[in-house]
């Protein structure tokens, strides 16, 4: 689901902060698991996730993205520290 949020000029309050307004409003609710965003202003590609970056890998020999998933974990691993 997209909410859009009247532009910035016409209200006091970031998106992060309606976004933290509507958890804790929501929290009370049982049966829901929310995840939310502010969407960036440039978007590449059209997935959605729980998660503020993620990564698609496509090949269509299933070694070279088996091998190339792991060369990406690696790498990842090494920038987190």
């Amino acid at each position: 689901m997209f909410i859009t949020l009247k532009p910035l000029g016409q209200r006091t309050a970031t998106a992060d902060q309606v976004i933290a307004r509507l958890n804790k409003a929501l929290q009370p609710v049982s049966g829901i698991t929310l995840y939310m965003q502010a969407a960036q202003d440039i978007t590449i590609g059209a997935r959605l996730s729980k998660t503020q970056y993620q990564y698609t890998l496509v090949d269509v020999d299933a070694t070279n993205s088996t091998t190339g998933r792991r060369s990406c974990c690696r790498s990842y691993k090494h920038c987190r520290s």
